[in-house]
Formats: C-alpha cells, sequence, structure tokens
C-alpha cells in the first residue's frame, strides 16, 4: 500500500483485526426476557471454539416494579455451569434501571456456548436484558 492511499471499510476491518499478525474473533450475543424463572436463559451464544477469550457481559434489570431481591439476580454461564455473578444494583423499586457489567478471560478446553441467565425468579414486570460479547485472543 502506498503511502497515502486509503483504506475501505471492509480492507480496514481485516487490517485492524489481524494486525501483528493475530487475528482475532468476536461472537456476540443479545437477549431479552421478561419476568424471567429461575435459570432462564436471558442471552446464549453459539459454541466457541477451545482457546482463551476475553469476555465483556452487560446486563440490566428494569420493569414498572422490581423488588429488591432483583439485585445481582444474573449468573455468566460456561457450557453448563454458572461461574459467577453479573452484579446489577436495582437502585429503586417502582421503575428502576440499572447496568452491571462483568470482564473476565475465558480458557475453554473444549466447544461451549457462554450465556447470562437468572439465577432465581423474578417479579412479573421485570424486564432481563443481557449483552455477551467474546474476542478469541491469538489462533
Amino acid at each position: 500500500m502506498a503511502v497515502g492511499e486509503s483504506l475501505s471499510a471492509l480492507q480496514y476491518q481485516f487490517y485492524s483485526s489481524s494486525v501483528n499478525n493475530v487475528a482475532s474473533t468476536s461472537v456476540m450475543a443479545n437477549g431479552s426476557t421478561n419476568a424471567p424463572a429461575a435459570n432462564a436463559a436471558i442471552a446464549t451464544t453459539a459454541d466457541l471454539t477451545p482457546g482463551t477469550w476475553d469476555v465483556e457481559v452487560t446486563g440490566t434489570i428494569s420493569g414498572t416494579t422490581v423488588a429488591t431481591l432483583e439485585a445481582d439476580n444474573m449468573r455468566f454461564k460456561i457450557g453448563g455451569t454458572a461461574v459467577a455473578a453479573v452484579l446489577v444494583p436495582v437502585p429503586s423499586t417502582a421503575g428502576g434501571n440499572a447496568a452491571g457489567r462483568l470482564k473476565c478471560r475465558v480458557n475453554l478446553a473444549a466447544n461451549a456456548p457462554l450465556s447470562v441467565i437468572a439465577n432465581a425468579n423474578s417479579t412479573a414486570s421485570s424486564v432481563y436484558k443481557a449483552q455477551i460479547v467474546a474476542t478469541k485472543i491469538g489462533n
């Protein structure tokens, strides 16, 4: 590429994800569930391949009447195992809305999905939302 030549959006995207010959793969899942029951999935990725992944999970709980028991009622799962709480505070029981975030590095030995679930039954007017972004480190 000559000096002063510009990259197209697609070329830039490829270039920025393969700088220093380190390719990266990102996977994202979003979900929303009204009044989830215990262990109900809110967001789930497809199976991720073995290797090291940087993961960021964002969760929100909202609703017209949200009980304080909803605080921190989300769990992050690798495959079928819950490994961490997604800390989501409930600032108000009347129309509250708060976001929580979890960042971690995951080493997968085998293919497995990542998911966010409701840990316990929620209140009838609650809305749980979650987003998972996983970026593979190295090849």
